[in-house]
């Protein structure tokens, strides 16, 4: 009867880590992709809020006019125009990126051990006003704002993506 040998030493678990690795860190970039491509997609269709526009952007809206050479000496003929608009995401679409501030902010973490798991993560450092995570009060909701699914709907796409990459990593 023969007998099978199984490596209890640490190369062998060292050594599929290695290769494990960068299929780990491609599955979290995808996830990022798949994030960042769900903010992206379609234009938000929810309430419009006009905004005071900085008195930074009001004098550097005079200088362009005195620039281009147009009447008034540099000052606007009329009144200046104190606002400018925002279109907020509605209920139940993905999240509005008016400063892309929200959508750069995902990252994507190398590969690293844990014990005998091999993790990758894709994450967000944004915060809400109140500190707490970005991601978590767009994707969930709050007590003042419906839910914005982004991630979960992003997951399932990467998930397809993923099980394609693996597939592709097993035949060869």
């Amino acid at each position: 009867m023969p007998t099978t040998y199984i490596d209890h030493s640490g190369r062998a678990l060292v050594e599929l880590v290695s290769r494990l690795a960068p299929l780990a860190e491609m599955a979290a970039e995808i996830i990022v992709e798949e994030i960042q491509a769900e903010i992206d997609a379609g234009s938000p269709s929810g309430r419009r809020y006009y905004l005071r526009r900085s008195m930074e952007e009001i004098e550097a809206e005079r200088k362009e006019r005195r620039r281009a050479g147009e009447p008034g000496r540099g000052e606007p003929k009329g009144r200046v125009r104190l606002t400018r608009t925002y279109q907020a995401s509605a209920p139940g679409e993905p999240p509005a990126k008016p400063t892309l501030r929200y959508r750069n902010s995902w990252h994507a973490t190398s590969a690293g051990r844990r014990g005998n798991v091999l993790t990758a993560l894709a994450f967000s450092k944004a915060k809400a006003a109140d500190g707490s995570s970005l991601a978590a009060a767009l994707e969930w909701g709050t007590t003042r704002m419906r839910p914005r699914p982004h991630i979960r709907p992003a997951l399932v796409r990467a998930k397809a993506r993923i099980a394609q990459l693996t597939r592709g990593a097993s035949a060869a």
